[in-house]
C-alpha cells in the first residue's frame, strides 16, 4: 500500500515531498522534525516543501508556544482541498480497479492485506529506536 501511494504521490503535481507534508499537516499542526522522521527525508527537503506549500497557500507556519526556536506546519483551507483532491483520485483508481470485484471478494481483500499489512509493520525493526539512517535508503 506505501508503495502504491508513494507512486501516486510522484505522479501529483505537488511531487512526493510536499504530498507527504501537506497529508500530515493536513491531520494536525506538526513540526517539519516530525515530518522528516516520518517521511524519512532531510530536514532540508521538508524545508523546501514547507516553504512551497507557504508559497501556494496551502499551508502556513505557525509559531510553537512549546519552543520559540521552531514552528508548526498547519494546514489551509486550500491545503485541506488539494489534499482531498489527491485521495479521491486515489481512490477513484481503487474503485475502478475493484469494480469487477463482488462485496466478498473485497471484503476477503481487505481482511488478507489488513493481515499482511500487520504481519509486516510487527515484522520490521523499529526505526525511530534504531538510531541512522534507513539501510534500504540509497546513500
Amino acid at each position: 500500500m506505501a508503495q502504491i501511494q508513494r507512486r501516486a504521490a510522484n505522479a501529483a503535481p505537488l511531487g512526493p515531498t510536499a504530498t507527504g507534508v501537506l497529508n500530515m499537516a493536513a491531520q494536525e499542526p506538526v513540526h517539519p522534525k516530525a515530518v522528516a522522521a516520518a517521511l524519512d527525508l532531510p530536514a532540508q527537503s521538508i524545508t523546501r516543501a514547507v516553504s512551497d506549500l507557504v508559497e501556494s497557500g496551502l499551508v502556513r507556519r505557525v509559531e510553537d508556544t512549546s519552543d520559540g526556536r521552531s514552528y508548526l506546519i498547519d494546514v489551509t483551507e486550500a491545503g485541506i482541498r488539494e489534499r482531498d483532491s489527491f485521495r479521491e483520485e486515489l481512490l477513484g483508481r481503487f474503485s475502478r480497479l475493484l469494480s469487477g470485484w463482488s462485496d466478498a471478494e473485497v471484503a476477503d481483500f481487505a481482511a488478507k492485506l489488513a493481515g499482511l499489512t500487520t504481519g509486516i509493520a510487527e515484522d520490521l525493526p523499529d526505526v525511530s529506536t534504531r538510531g541512522g539512517r534507513n539501510p534500504w535508503r540509497a546513500q
